[in-house]
């Protein structure tokens, strides 16, 4: 599975997977269900099943991958499953941390760019309740009449207004951070015949 964020014309952006969890129904919330990703990106999978499951080495900053090694639900007839993910976006320039990270379980915690030392709490109890962003999508925003202020593209104005730029203060750093929530599935799940 490979997440993304696109890069336009804002700073530079690290994705991660804080959450993910598999249903049987696209509904995130129903039983039976199964965290495998879990507080702020620890692919606990393979801590827990000894699995092969894994975040892959990051090779662009802006995209992540990883991989699940395939499970049905006990007791389950189904033969598909749904997973609901939590994503964020941050500037690059933000730390990878206990609470920006991509870890992998193999015999030990390891990060997926290599800041092995933010997995230190993978491990802990203390996992932080998990909340869903309430975020929504929608489509760019077009001011009356349909006038871009400037021949640009709806959404993206080329000069939007005329005001006078405000002075701020560069010495302070803007965290840039978006958050969403994406679901697969139905994704089939075969028995593997011997």
């Amino acid at each position: 599975v490979e997440v993304a964020v696109m890069q336009f014309f804002h700073v530079p952006l690290r994705v991660y997977v804080d959450r993910c969890v598999a249903t049987l129904s696209p509904d995130a919330t129903s039983t039976p269900s199964y965290a495998f990703i879990d507080n702020f990106g620890c692919f606990v999978d393979a801590r827990i099943t000894g699995s092969n499951s894994k975040f892959l080495p990051r090779t662009e900053e802006n995209k992540l991958r990883f991989q699940l090694e395939a499970f049905r639900f006990q007791n389950s007839e189904s033969g598909v499953i749904y997973i609901t993910c939590q994503l964020r976006a941050t500037s690059t320039s933000t730390s990878i941390d206990s609470h920006n990270r991509a870890c992998s379980y193999s015999g030990r915690w390891t990060e997926a760019s290599g800041v092995d030392a933010a997995c230190g709490s993978c491990d802990s109890s203390d996992v932080v309740p998990f909340a869903p962003p309430a975020v929504e999508f929608g489509n760019p925003v077009v001011p009356p009449g349909g006038n871009t202020g400037g021949g640009g593209k709806p959404g993206f104005p080329k000069i939007p207004f005329q005001r006078p730029r405000k002075n701020r203060d560069v010495t302070n750093s803007e965290v840039f951070q978006y958050e969403g929530t994406v679901r697969i599935g139905p994704i089939p799940v075969m028995e593997k015949k011997i």
